[in-house]
């Protein structure tokens, strides 16, 4: 009797101990992926400053979403751009989303690689329309605060595509946010600064 007590207890014990094991793959799993995404990375110092409509993609590695699933946003590929250190316990990088000009996502993660969170840190203003010109900018500060902005000229055109006079403007549309030592990210509503009333 006490000899099948013990096989009892010594068997609970060890699938105990397996489900501990077995509990466990799934974190050092994630986290190798992480770490595999993370080679991508090469670190920058702050302040780090992006003009979207300068990137060249050939100078970046691809990080496509079949490759980093959990990493990389479902809307597209991106490109590894940076890794920067903190000011807090967590991770923080930025990839390059794809559009008319490339647009800078900043991404935090705890040190496992869960994602603490991300914004998209543009204004996403520019296109091809005629008349139409602008310039896509993008800066975290070294006391971690961020800017980014659109600056705009714009002037409406006639039916041959020129200009129709009087109806030029040229302004900035931009959003202040800051990197928190939690690694959350905090990003304005857009704003819109005249640069001139209108230029003639």
């Amino acid at each position: 009797m006490l000899r099948t007590l013990s096989a009892v207890i010594l068997m609970i014990l060890l699938c105990a101990c397996l489900g501990c094991n077995n509990s466990g793959t799934g974190a050092n799993a994630s986290k190798s992926a992480f770490d595999s995404f993370m080679v991508h990375f090469h670190p920058a110092e702050l302040p780090i400053a992006i003009k979207g409509c300068n990137i060249d993609p050939k100078n970046f590695e691809l990080l496509p979403i079949a490759g980093f699933p959990k990493f990389v946003s479902d809307s597209d590929n991106e490109y590894a751009y940076c890794s920067f250190k903190t000011n807090g316990d967590y991770i923080g990088i930025i990839t390059l989303g794809p559009a008319d000009c490339f647009f800078p996502i900043l991404k935090t993660f705890d040190k496992n690689g869960n994602k603490i969170d991300e914004r998209d840190i543009h204004i996403g203003g520019c296109g091809a329309d005629c008349g139409f010109t602008c310039e896509e900018f993008m800066t975290l500060r070294a006391d971690y605060t961020l800017y980014t902005s659109d600056t705009i000229s714009y002037y409406k055109c006639d039916t041959a595509g020129n200009e129709i006079p009087g109806t030029r403007e040229h302004y900035v549309v931009y959003r202040k946010g800051r990197l928190l030592p939690t690694g959350k990210i905090e990003l304005s509503d857009d704003a819109k600064l005249l640069l001139t009333d209108k230029v003639n």
